[in-house]
């Protein structure tokens, strides 16, 4: 292997993409200034080292177990991908907030990272539930943190004729995401 990174290239032989990064183990907790967290960071199925927001309006850390993990990382944070994710990003923040605009930075910033991992790690833990409690789950194209869904009074399984109903109903209305379809999550006997 070669003392240096090729970009597009890890060292763990892959072509990098946010979805191959992943969180183990999360437990979140109640800091001094907000909702702090620590889980592990996966790259693929293997372990990149261990990250903490302390929940107390500072930034999040990650603690490496090699080296050659925090290159790997580092590697991606410069990539297309990341500097597209970025860019949303801050894209997403100047249209929330008036005042004047920021400036997305030329590379990902690795808290930005870990701190989108975090909120899709959180969207899919609130989305599973609301799957399970509701079965048909959806929302507005824009937000990931608003859900809809149809509430079936006295319904504990779902026939899948039941739920096929229900999905048109939930597609005929504008600017909708099935968080069903997106995720690959349906209710038991739906499958």
């Amino acid at each position: 292997m070669n003392d240096f990174i090729r970009v597009g290239e890890t060292l763990l032989g892959l072509n990098m993409k946010y979805s191959d990064f992943s969180l183990k183990s999360v437990k979140t907790f109640v800091g001094m200034e907000g909702g702090g967290f620590n889980a592990t960071l996966m790259l693929n199925k293997t372990k990149v080292g261990f990250i903490i927001n302390e929940g107390c309006g500072g930034e999040t850390f990650i603690q490496y177990d090699e080296a050659k993990h925090r290159d790997t990382v580092r590697e991606f944070l410069i990539s297309q991908e990341a500097k597209e994710l970025t860019d949303k990003w801050y894209n997403d923040l100047n249209k929330e907030y008036a005042g004047t605009p920021i400036e997305a930075p030329k590379h990902m910033p690795e808290d930005l990272l870990l701190d989108l991992l975090i909120a899709d790690y959180e969207y899919m833990k609130d989305a599973k539930k609301l799957i399970k409690k509701y079965g048909l789950v959806f929302r507005n194209k824009g937000s990931k943190e608003q859900f809809r869904y149809f509430v079936w009074p006295g319904k504990k399984s779902w026939s899948k004729k039941d739920f096929e109903a229900m999905l048109a109903k939930a597609k005929s209305e504008p600017d909708v995401v099935i968080v069903n379809e997106e995720l690959d999550i349906y209710p038991v006997g739906v499958q």
